[in-house]
């Protein structure tokens, strides 16, 4: 089973519910459990179970490389190009990697040969130890475009290496562009963390809208939830999306937090909440 965690702003309480899940499912069932932070560019689930790293493994992408003698200056890769990499002079080309989507459409058009694909490296992929809760993340190279290329990796080395032997939680990036969008691809049912903010609201409506387009069957859980909920419980019945568990707006929660603790083994109210959520999803899941 493959569950996504997302949310369509930041700092919404999306790692607070994916780590605390995933620990909690790992303990109710007694079952391993494989929590994936997909969030590279700034990946933060292994402070909360402060594993050192046990292993990683750098991640390349395939950019094209210009072989000067070889180019005739047709023009070919460059009209070919949609994301601005190439970029034609009279006298020579030059090749900017970091907008680089690796199509390869630059390199099979050319005529001559003189683009020629190497490897670039992207990142790297770690893992850390544990028992129960088996952790795995991606960290993306300063001045890397694109996250992409790296979620897809991990989470192709993630499937390959355990199949279907566990449950999987897949952190996922904010927003609604390309990498959360990979990061929910194929998983069997969507989390979408809200906060009951202007932006939050605003934010997860577009979520909402992005994981419907995809088939997945989705919930919400509703963090710092206080009085302004009640419009995302509006908002969530307007589309027909269920709310599966809510958490409340406390600071020693926030503080707790700020400090890497697992809220489920301190707070009685979070360790509900979330109980109740791993029931519910098992409930959606097996009826899907």
């Amino acid at each position: 089973m493959k569950i996504a965690i997302a949310s369509g702003k930041g700092g919404t309480g999306k790692t607070l519910v994916s780590v605390n899940l995933a620990y909690l499912w790992s303990e109710i069932y007694n079952t391993k459990t494989v929590l994936v932070d997909l969030d590279v560019e700034e990946p933060n689930d292994h402070v909360f179970f402060q594993e050192k790293i046990s292993s990683s493994t750098e991640v390349f992408r395939p950019v094209p490389n210009f072989i000067k003698e070889r180019c005739i200056f047709c023009s070919k890769c460059h009209d070919v190009c949609r994301f601005n990499a190439i970029t034609m002079f009279p006298d020579t080309v030059i090749v900017s990697p970091e907008l680089c989507h690796s199509c390869y459409a630059c390199a099979e058009l050319c005529p001559s040969n003189a683009l020629i694909m190497t490897h670039k490296k992207n990142g790297v992929i770690r893992n850390y130890g544990k028992d129960n809760v088996l952790l795995y993340d991606g960290l993306l190279d300063v001045g890397e475009a694109s996250a992409v290329p790296l979620i897809t990796e991990l989470k192709s080395q993630v499937l390959s290496k355990h199949n279907n032997s566990v449950d999987y939680f897949f952190d996922s990036p904010p927003g609604t562009s390309c990498p959360m969008i990979e990061s929910i691809r194929d998983v069997d049912f969507v989390i979408l963390v809200a906060e009951p903010t202007p932006f939050g609201i605003h934010d997860m409506d577009l979520a909402i809208q992005t994981v419907q387009l995809s088939d997945t069957p989705l919930g919400v859980v509703i963090n710092k939830d206080n009085e302004n909920s009640q419009k995302i419980y509006e908002k969530c019945k307007e589309y027909n999306v269920p709310i599966l568990a809510a958490i409340p707006h406390k600071r020693e929660i926030a503080s707790f937090l700020a400090n890497g603790g697992l809220a489920t083994r301190k707070f009685d109210e979070i360790k509900i909440s979330l109980t109740q959520l791993v029931e519910e999803l098992k409930i959606r899941i097996n009826n899907n």
